[in-house]
């Protein structure tokens, strides 16, 4: 059962790049399926729950430098190398799919594992929404860690609010089409997993960004707004935002 618990590097580098997509993708799902039985206990993830956050990082392309300034990877060190680099400079451009596999495996791990290491990967998350290269990723960590342990991770994840919510609604409010379609998936995950902590004009500024986008030109944009509407008019005392 522990075998998916472990990141096959060594298979992984020796794959041609054709192949890397393919092998990450079958070891996410593979990974998430396990996690998702809930019959992996903190002692099998002991020791273990580190390692994969940072391969799950690499391969939503977190920074290098964000990871070096929050201490990760010191695991891929070895004897001949100081780099700890190499899985993030090999690994493909993140699907969809791929960022809501990772963002969902991160969730299950600190819901079973060791909530309180999820610190340093909130913070690299919360560095790396501030540049364009890893953007969208971090948006779909943020979004997906808050709509399902928003109610339970306490001040750690809670104080990331507010952070989140100002770059969500100023990118969704921005002229890139596929950081405005997941800014408006994260606004929505965040109403769902913040509620107890969304602000009246934290509400209003949410719905203005997603009423500007009911008309955009990209169907994807309007169902992903159309769903933050949605959402705002489901929190109690909230709901006078749709007359703002």
């Amino acid at each position: 059962m522990t075998e998916e618990l472990v990141f096959d590097l060594q298979k992984y580098r020796g794959l041609a790049a054709a192949d890397r997509e393919v092998f990450l993708f079958s070891w996410l799902s593979r990974l998430k399926a396990l996690l998702s039985t809930g019959q992996v206990t903190q002692d099998a993830l002991k020791g273990r729950q580190e390692q994969l956050e940072q391969v799950l990082l690499e391969i939503a392309t977190i920074p290098s430098s964000t990871q070096a300034r929050t201490h990760k990877r010191t695991w891929l060190r070895t004897a001949n190398t100081d780099t700890v680099a190499e899985l993030l400079g090999s690994v493909p451009k993140p699907s969809r799919a791929t960022r809501d596999h990772v963002a969902s495996i991160l969730a299950l791990l600190y819901e079973h594992g060791q909530m309180h290491q999820m610190g340093d990967t909130l913070y690299a998350v919360q560095a790396s929404m501030q540049g364009r290269g890893s953007r969208v990723s971090s948006m779909t960590c943020a979004g997906v860690l808050f709509e399902r342990l928003g109610q339970r991770a306490g001040f750690r994840l809670l104080s990331c609010f507010n952070d989140f919510v100002v770059i969500g609604v100023r990118v969704a409010t921005g002229n890139v089409e596929g950081e405005k379609m997941e800014a408006l998936r994260m606004l929505k995950r965040l109403i769902g997993g913040g509620s107890k902590v969304l602000g009246e004009q934290q509400a209003r500024e949410i719905m203005r960004a997603a009423r500007a986008n009911l008309a955009h030109r990209s169907p994807l944009v309007v169902v992903a707004a159309g769903a933050v509407v949605q959402a705002l008019a489901h929190v109690p005392g909230r709901c006078d935002a749709a007359d703002a």
